[in-house]
């Protein structure tokens, strides 16, 4: 029989109302659980590391997840990219101790019939608790961890996602040099500024493409004046105008990835027989 620790003997004594003799016959799982329901506190635990070693480990962590966020998931219109990588890190970090002191509280201190077995290791869940506690914060109370999630979450949701932030790319388009036009019967592209006629032959179909300095992300979408529908939404279209049609203008709206501004610029299309 596993010896009784400071949790379990806690568990011994039954609420108010429940009998005793029906108590011992109480499984220590259910034991917490209804001390969960009814409020009751465990003893808090205690770092048994010194509490610069558990800074330490946290920030080795916070460092570790920074990496690999940045590495997979960084943001497009957030810059320096490392800055929403490390606030989700962060927010990622505590939101586990949030989670891993619910745990806590939940699974018995003799709780050891869950066993996972990973990198040739056999761990219980307590087990797996236990190495939680010793990276926990335990200085800190679960209702300021709380708060701090939370706020941490608006925080990071206004860093990341907003245009107000300062990490904020910002959706300011650079001038537009060029049309490049690219004809099917032709090796050497054409360069027609934004407001130019290009000249095609009944039928000709042309490769259009918007020349763009810099390397500013653009969605784009193209419209001609002969076409109630757009004619294509990405920033180089195949341009086919009917024979019949003798004078068209295709105009293209573009709004940065980054922005909330819509700029244009227009062809002048003119069909020779």
């Amino acid at each position: 029989m596993a010896p009784k620790t400071k949790h379990s003997e806690q568990n011994d004594v039954p609420p108010q109302g429940i009998n005793e003799q029906d108590w011992k016959k109480t499984p220590d799982s259910v034991r917490v659980f209804v001390f969960f329901l009814l409020g009751k506190r465990r003893e808090k635990p205690e770092n048994r590391l010194p509490l610069l070693v558990v800074l330490s480990l946290n920030l080795v962590i916070v460092l570790i997840l920074t990496y690999w966020i940045n590495k997979n998931f960084a943001l497009p219109c957030v810059t320096p990219h490392i800055a929403n990588s490390f606030c989700i890190a962060v927010i990622l970090l505590i939101g586990a101790h949030l989670f891993g002191r619910i745990v806590n509280r939940l699974i018995p201190s003799n709780h050891n019939r869950i066993i996972i077995k990973f990198a040739g290791l056999e761990l219980s869940i307590r087990d797996l608790v236990e190495i939680s506690n010793e990276i926990q914060i335990w200085k800190l109370s679960s209702a300021f961890l709380g708060g701090s999630f939370f706020f941490l979450l608006i925080i990071g949701w206004f860093l990341n996602f907003t245009p107000y932030s300062p990490f904020h790319k910002g959706g300011n388009l650079l001038a537009i040099p060029s049309f490049t036009v690219q004809r099917l019967n032709s090796p050497s592209p054409e360069q027609i500024p934004p407001g130019g006629t290009l000249l095609i032959d009944a039928n000709e179909k042309v490769f259009i493409k918007l020349a763009l300095l810099g390397e500013a992300q653009v969605s784009c979408t193209w419209f001609t004046t002969s076409n109630s529908g757009s004619v294509g939404e990405d920033c180089s279209i195949l341009l086919n105008i009917p024979s019949f049609i003798k004078r068209d203008v295709l105009t293209v709206f573009m709004q940065p990835v980054c922005g909330s501004r819509q700029e244009s610029a227009s062809l002048n299309v003119i069909v020779q027989p």
